[in-house]
């Protein structure tokens, strides 16, 4: 008899097993997504940090004064566009269908555009920079090369 009791308990302690397997996965995989997601904006903040550093330093150097800068990107992050709202912007040379989000916000110059079909990142404000063409948008493989230089009022940034 109690050989009986014991082969019935034993499915159960199979299934609870699985089942508290299966949630140690689920959770597993939903914190490793949710670290690369920090790890992505970790990234974009650090882009940000290092450009308006390099904007602070030539916006103080004498007029002229240019460099080629190379930043590390986040990996979704298939071009950036920079944009003078001080100026017509030719909204057709925005790429992946992001225009509305360059005329939606105002306050900023910097759009990193996602690959096609990803949600739109947060963009940018860089002060004293300014694009020699509006917009100017640069495809990036995992960072931005760009050529900036001191103007005297403002640092211009080119391909």
């Amino acid at each position: 008899m109690k050989k009986r009791a014991q082969l019935m308990s034993h499915p159960f302690t199979i299934i609870l097993t699985l089942v508290l397997a299966a949630l140690i996965m689920f959770f597993g995989v939903s914190a490793i997504i949710n670290l690369v997601k920090v790890s992505s904006q970790v990234d974009l903040a650090a882009f940000r940090t290092s450009l308006q550093k390099e904007v602070d330093t030539y916006y103080n150097l004498d007029e002229g004064s240019q460099k080629t800068i190379t930043l590390q990107l986040p990996g979704e992050v298939s071009y950036v566009c920079f944009v003078d709202q001080s100026m017509p912007i030719d909204y057709s040379l925005i790429p992946n269908s992001k225009e509305n989000l360059v005329k939606v916000i105002t306050n900023k110059n910097v759009f990193p555009i996602p690959e096609m079909g990803q949600p739109s990142l947060d963009p940018i404000n860089i002060e004293h920079l300014k694009p020699e063409s509006n917009p100017l948008c640069i495809k990036t493989a995992n960072r931005l090369v760009a050529k900036i230089t001191s103007q005297g009022t403002h640092v211009s940034i080119s391909q």
